[in-house]
């Protein structure tokens, strides 16, 4: 016996895999239109391009994918955004691989020709849209609503916390919105003032909002009172004029 016939089944399992999303990297995300009934409007026509990035993925159950997006999306379709959502296969999901897809997603919307990229997520989705913009000079702005990658309820949330604030020492560029929720398990609290002095550090224009009241809860972003109060703010980070201010920015 030789170990040719080993070898030609190691190669064959390799091959195989190259071409699973998100392994060795051989593969892209899906990138589809958020609302696929109405047509884009194209780089040359729109204001730019805002990439939803959903929620984690979990092992078992259906894909996070499929959860419906929040209604504050609208908001940027109405104004001239082409809006997509970026679909992550829970079977290939890992924080620093699917970062990089989202980053390069960035990358190839700016090389299709849209002046301006939103990544917007929440919670593994915001979170992933905050290391994207640690790497990448592609991304103009991020709309992160309750960033978390790990577990609820202490101790596991703790690392939502230090690791995450890791993530914003490493971003330099572009605009950021992130909002804090109140009664969210995966939040360990003390976040926002941290994330405050690290953005203000890198002069990184910057907005957070804590704990805003009337909201609670892990997904207090899905439905039409975020978009009430933060409609008009979510706008204005993605734009290019003055960032507002927490105070200014909750129209009550």
């Amino acid at each position: 016996m030789t170990l040719r016939a080993p070898r030609r089944f190691l190669a064959l399992v390799l091959a195989a895999l190259a071409l699973v999303p998100g392994i060795a990297g051989a593969a892209e995300l899906t990138l589809e239109p958020a609302y696929p009934a109405m047509p884009l409007r194209g780089p040359a026509a729109a204001k730019g391009a805002v990439v939803w990035n959903h929620a984690m993925n979990f092992l078992y159950g259906s894909e996070a994918a499929d959860a419906p997006l929040p209604v504050f999306l609208t908001l940027f379709r109405a104004a001239g955004w082409d809006v997509f959502r970026l679909l992550r296969p829970r079977m290939s999901e890992e924080p620093r691989r699917s970062a990089a897809a989202v980053a390069a997603t960035a990358a190839r919307l700016k090389r299709q020709g849209y002046a301006a990229i939103v990544l917007a997520g929440q919670s593994a989705g915001a979170w992933l849209s905050l290391m994207a913009a640690g790497e990448s000079g592609d991304v103009h702005a991020v709309i992160a609503d309750a960033p978390a990658y790990y577990g609820s309820g202490h101790p596991a949330n703790l690392k939502n916390g230090f690791i995450l604030l890791d993530h914003l020492d490493a971003i330099r560029r572009g605009r950021i919105m992130i909002t804090y929720f109140a009664d969210d398990p995966y939040d360990p609290g003390g976040r926002a003032s941290r994330s405050e002095e690290l953005l203000a550090a890198h002069g990184v224009p910057h907005l957070v909002i804590d704990r805003p009241r009337g909201l609670s809860g892990h997904s207090a972003d899905d439905g039409a009172l975020f978009l009430r109060r933060f409609g008009a703010c979510m706008l204005a980070v993605a734009g290019d004029g003055p960032m507002p201010s927490a105070a200014a920015c909750d129209s009550g």
